[in-house]
């Protein structure tokens, strides 16, 4: 929660200095219900977007021995306040291929960014 309130300490900072930011957390973390970050994701010109990491080559290996990966969806909320990132962020899958879960050690890996996202 520290760590929380501090990076919404400075998101207001660029705002009033007329700068951009961006915040990352999992679609489903509960963090997106915490005051400080309702308080800014309300403003006006802040959007929130979903994006599916499958979208920017996330991939995560079959435990098959194989050594064959499969994409994984791993659904991951963005705030910003710039049309830009917004609108790279927003990527949805369209289902038209099998995903990998992030169980059994998985997430982990999952954890990096892919390049792609980067």
């Amino acid at each position: 929660m520290i760590l929380l309130g501090f990076a919404v300490e400075l998101y207001w900072y660029q705002l009033r200095e007329g700068r951009h930011f961006l915040h990352e957390h999992p679609a489903t973390a509960v963090s997106w219900q915490e005051k400080a970050v309702v308080d800014i994701a309300t403003l006006p010109h802040v959007r929130i977007v979903t994006a599916d990491q499958c979208q920017y080559g996330l991939r995560s290996p079959v435990n098959d021995g194989t050594g064959k990966a499969l994409p994984a969806l791993k659904p991951t909320k963005f705030m910003t306040n710039s049309r830009a990132l917004g609108r790279e962020l927003a990527r949805k899958c369209d289902h038209s291929h099998p995903h990998q879960s992030l169980v059994d050690g998985r997430a982990a890996e999952a954890a990096r960014y892919p390049t792609q996202l980067c």
